[in-house]
Order: structure tokens, then sequence, then C-alpha cells
């Protein structure tokens, strides 16, 4: 994870590497994380908030937001962080 501080902003690079055997996958009561195209996505809708796929997380990339699990999904195929990296350092 990479943390950098700029004019009292604090920005952290949050990005799942959407892991081949996802823990969270397994872990989650409510089944609400399945893998689709190749992408590990969380529905919402399912995700009761419990924060026990942010346990074990080995990348501890998941996190609970207003009550609701949260991950980088990788924009649906085409990752905005990639389109607006002006050095060109991420790549999908």
């Amino acid at each position: 994870m990479d943390i950098r501080e700029t004019e009292n902003i604090y920005l952290e690079v949050v990005t799942c590497i959407q892991c081949k055997n996802a823990v969270c996958i397994r872990v989650c009561p409510s089944k609400a994380i399945k893998r689709q195209n190749g992408i590990v996505k969380i529905d919402k809708e399912k995700c009761v908030g419990c924060g026990i796929c942010a346990q074990y997380c080995p990348q501890s990339v998941i996190k609970v937001i207003s009550g609701k699990a949260f991950k980088c999904e990788l924009c649906e195929g085409a990752p905005a962080c990639v389109q607006v990296c002006s050095t060109g350092a991420i790549s999908y």
C-alpha cells in the first residue's frame, strides 16, 4: 500500500490483486462476494457489513465504509486509475 501526503490530504492507493484463490469469497457469510469475468466483486445489496472479508484479505484492501464492504473492482474492466495516471506507471 502506498500513502502519500499532499497539502494535508492523504491519498491511499488501494488496489485489489484479484487473488486467484480469493479468501474473501470463501469467508463471506452472506455470499456477497463472487468472481465475475475474473474480477472479484462485492454485491452491495447482499453485503451485511460484518467486515470478515476485510479481516481475511491478505492485501488489506477491503474496507468497510458506511456499513458496506468496498474494494477495487477494476472499474468494470476499464480502471480509471490507469486512464488518469499521467506517468503511465499503472497498467491493466
